[in-house]
């Protein structure tokens, strides 16, 4: 429900692409949940129309999509600029999880970064 509201279409998760649960420690009773859907390009482009053009929330609760830069740039520009930036609750280290997961930084990278 609250994918379809924020991105404008269905998108399916279920248990398989369940990642975390954290209490937030901010906001008593708050519970955070990370998934991750790996997606195909086509599917992806469809996704980010779709937020622009029919989700209900974007530009309310989501401001947009985010896309996370997997590179380096020799002056710390790329991913370690995007890391530098303020990230709300647990949300920077639930992110670096998730791209060492799907194996799209090494562990290396991350330290690097």
């Amino acid at each position: 429900r609250e994918l379809h509201e924020e991105v404008g279409v269905a998108v399916p998760v279920g248990v398989d692409n369940h990642i975390s649960s954290c209490l937030s420690s901010s906001c008593p009773g708050l519970i955070t949940h990370f998934y991750i859907k790996k997606m195909t390009e086509s599917e992806l482009k469809e996704l980010e129309t779709a937020a622009v053009a029919k989700a209900t929330d974007h530009g309310l609760e989501v401001l947009g999509m985010v896309r996370v830069p997997l590179y380096f740039l020799r002056k710390g520009g790329g991913l370690p600029y995007f890391l530098s930036h303020s990230f709300i609750s647990n949300s920077r280290a639930q992110l670096l999880s998730a791209l060492q997961r799907c194996r799209l930084v090494s562990q290396g990278e991350i330290e690097k970064a």
